[in-house]
């Protein structure tokens, strides 16, 4: 007899939803491009032998596909492509190979499902902070950090006067990160120069000796690498074994436990549906 814990075990058959996506697109172009109605000359922007896009046709389908409005002659160029793919596929007789119907019914059943399950979830998955934080306590370990690292904040000029420069400003009392938005030259400079937490391998050797032996609050003086000149200021440190604080962990926190209680509620459902709907399996399969 089939149980829960049997169901449990089964491997969740996860839908790819862009596979489907495509599909419903492609069989979307079968049903509705080529069936236009005549007498609407005034509002077509493309057209295939008797197949015709119009303008209501191109703005609906390009808001479903989630593409810019800016991408409507590449859009257009696509269409036709796929309608004379389409109209000599039709001409070839592929409409009535069996195969489509499969397709068709498949994709039909896989669509229906997908939106079940989806309400499913919306339905009855919530993670409360308790829950995270829960899940924080019992996995700490997971949350180590495994070498030591440095919160810094970090300016980059490609001259060693536009660094005095910067280091100047710092050192009058401007902000080092806004000193930083108007003069550094690399990838943090719009975060005003917040690298976030950096391991002692992730930083160049002439920065790093810096790095952990400056005092906490500290600015460095000019430092000269193959990269350039950089300043950096120590916000934080912290060494191997420490924990990383909740706050910086939970985006990690809430998909884990999102993931375990999908699989729950689409295991539960399936449980449920077995009891509410007759199931049958032959035990003579025939080879």
């Amino acid at each position: 007899m089939w149980t829960k814990n049997n169901w449990k075990n089964w491997p969740m058959q996860r839908i790819n939803r862009k596979y489907y996506a495509i599909l419903f697109f492609v069989i979307s172009s079968l049903w509705t491009w080529g069936c236009a109605p005549s007498g609407r000359n005034e509002n077509i922007v493309a057209k295939v032998g008797d197949a015709v896009l119009t303008q209501n046709d191109l703005k609906a389908r390009m808001e479903w596909e989630g593409i810019a409005k800016d991408r409507a002659e590449e859009y257009i160029k696509r269409w036709i492509d796929q309608e004379l793919l389409y109209q000599e596929a039709q001409r070839s007789g592929l409409a009535k190979d069996k195969a489509l119907d499969y397709a068709l019914e498949n994709f039909k059943k896989q669509w229906m499902i997908q939106k079940l399950v989806e309400k499913t979830f919306a339905e009855k998955i919530r993670i409360s902070q308790a829950e995270i934080k829960d899940y924080y306590e019992k996995n700490k370990s997971q949350f180590q950090v495994q070498e030591d690292e440095v919160h810094l904040l970090h300016l980059l000029t490609k001259s060693q006067a536009d660094a005095e420069i910067a280091l100047r400003e710092i050192q009058a009392g401007r902000p080092f990160d806004q000193v930083a938005r108007n003069r550094s030259a690399d990838a943090f400079r719009e975060k005003g120069g917040d690298m976030g937490f950096v391991p002692r391998s992730g930083l160049a050797p002439e920065i790093g000796r810096i790095a952990f032996s400056l005092p906490i609050g500290n600015v460095s003086s000019v430092i000269k690498t193959s990269y350039g000149y950089h300043i950096i200021k120590v916000l934080e440190r912290r060494t191997k074994g420490d924990v990383r604080p909740l706050k910086e962990v939970e985006n990690i926190i809430l998909p884990r436990i999102r993931v375990d209680k999908e699989r729950a509620t689409y295991y539960d459902l399936l449980y449920q549906l077995k009891d509410k709907y007759k199931v049958y399996v032959t035990e003579n399969l025939k080879e």
